[in-house]
């Protein structure tokens, strides 16, 4: 089976949907599996290009048996069409996005949706919201949940965590952990007012921003922007963390909840129906930013909650693997061909 997986988001730095496609041809090709990766245009601004003739391009040279994208298809259907949906965040909050990203996803994403034969949602949430805004024929949606990539691991040699951030990134104290881009969808202001609500009853203690900081707020007193950083820093950033804190308006899965499950740090995150659906019991769950400097102090005092929390979120983290995820989506592909 010769498989064309759509990895133009690889040449960005990695985010959930770049950790997705990095992890999931990564794993597949441990199956020893036949399939081709190749990124059409090399110029990843050219995605409309891609659309109209590159995918088509790639098939006919690599002798294609099923092509796997994301959001939009070849606009000329040539071989069985897998399509991952991470989010529909444009149908609920559309003044976050670009004019390009509006056009696309109002002019061609139905049709994409349309002409796939199988599409893969990587929530339960996003499942249905795709079936509520664009009435698709539910026996062509599955769910696949993502994982932490395996270098996320928990370490228990904290000296050397001490020192490593101390080292890199002059952290000397404790501190709360947001991951990700920092934008308006994630509410890093929210985090803020919260975090200004206690800081002074915890003068030891940071708030630490790992990320693109697209905002370009500034740093001030305990509040740090680290930017992007590897993930072996980002794995020791989770392990010498108090707490992850994980906000945000909308998400397709959120993958910093498993990372951090899996490294045995607390969760403290937006009361949102996808985070309830990846973490169920296992996070402590704010709708404000009273809520939030509330269970930012309970965290930061209570080390048995602490502890409670590390726990369930770590048995939780064991039911989402990449060998998992991608054999459900080969089982996918096959059931394309058939069709």
């Amino acid at each position: 089976m010769n498989i064309l997986l759509d990895t133009h988001m690889l040449e960005k730095q990695e985010t959930g949907n770049e950790r997705y496609w990095a992890n999931l041809s990564k794993t597949l090709n441990k199956y020893q599996i036949n399939y081709n990766i190749e990124n059409y245009p090399h110029n990843n601004k050219n995605g409309l290009y891609r659309i109209l003739f590159g995918f088509n391009n790639a098939i006919k040279l690599r002798d294609i048996d099923i092509i796997h994208v994301q959001n939009f298809t070849p606009f000329i259907k040539t071989v069985p069409i897998v399509n991952t949906v991470h989010d529909l965040c444009f149908k609920y909050y559309p003044n976050l996005f670009g004019i390009k990203t509006k056009l696309a996803f109002n002019y061609l994403f139905k049709r994409s949706l349309n002409l796939s034969d199988i599409i893969i949602c990587v929530s339960e949430n996003t499942k249905k919201t795709l079936i509520k805004y664009y009435k698709i024929d539910k026996k062509k949606i599955f769910v696949v949940y993502e994982a932490a990539d395996n270098c996320f691991k928990h370490k228990k040699n904290k000296n050397e965590i001490r020192d490593f951030l101390n080292k890199k990134f002059n952290i000397k104290s404790n501190y709360f952990l947001i991951v990700g881009n920092v934008e308006n969808r994630k509410l890093p202001h929210q985090i803020i007012k919260a975090f200004n609500k206690i800081e002074k009853e915890f003068k030891n203690t940071n708030i630490v921003f790992a990320g693109h900081n697209k905002l370009k707020l500034k740093e001030k007193n305990n509040i740090r922007f680290l930017g992007y950083v590897s993930d072996k820093e980002l794995n020791l950033l989770y392990n010498g963390a108090i707490s992850l804190i994980y906000l945000s308006l909308c998400e397709g899965f959120g993958l910093p909840l498993i990372e951090a499950m899996t490294t045995k740090i607390p969760i403290i995150c937006s009361d949102i129906p996808v985070f309830r659906e990846i973490t169920r019991d296992c996070a402590l769950y704010v709708k404000n930013v009273k809520e939030l400097s509330s269970t930012m102090r309970i965290v930061l005092k209570n080390r048995k909650i602490r502890e409670k929390y590390s726990f369930l979120g770590f048995n939780r983290s064991k039911f989402f693997s990449w060998e998992k995820t991608a054999l459900e989506t080969l089982n996918l592909y096959k059931k394309a061909l058939k069709k």
